[in-house]
């Protein structure tokens, strides 16, 4: 939807995506810490615990697999989706396993 509404459906930069992709986890962190404790009393190490640990199966609009994080799970996905520009377009190759 993001990309329709701004980029006119164009493929984005990369950096982009990820921009996106991080703006809506580390929001994400923060609503879910603000449930514990007032937003003006957090602290990062309450974010990092409250919030990015407790993030589970996160939708970010399909713009990559679902994200979880946790304590011995730091980098998010599970899984990657792999790209190949072709014939001079950008073709989907699928979504691998990232264990």
């Amino acid at each position: 939807m993001l990309i329709d509404k701004y980029d006119g459906g164009k493929t984005p930069a990369p950096l982009y995506m990820g921009g996106l992709i991080e703006s809506m986890t580390q929001l994400e962190a923060i609503r879910l810490a603000s449930l514990q404790k007032p937003v003006d009393q957090l602290k990062p190490v309450d974010v990092l615990k409250n919030g990015f640990y407790m993030i589970k199966d996160l939708n970010v609009g399909g713009l990559t697999p679902n994200l979880t994080y946790g304590p011995s799970w730091v980098q998010g996905v599970g899984s990657v989706v792999v790209y190949q520009v072709q014939n001079a377009k950008i073709v989907k190759l699928g979504n691998y396993s990232a264990a």
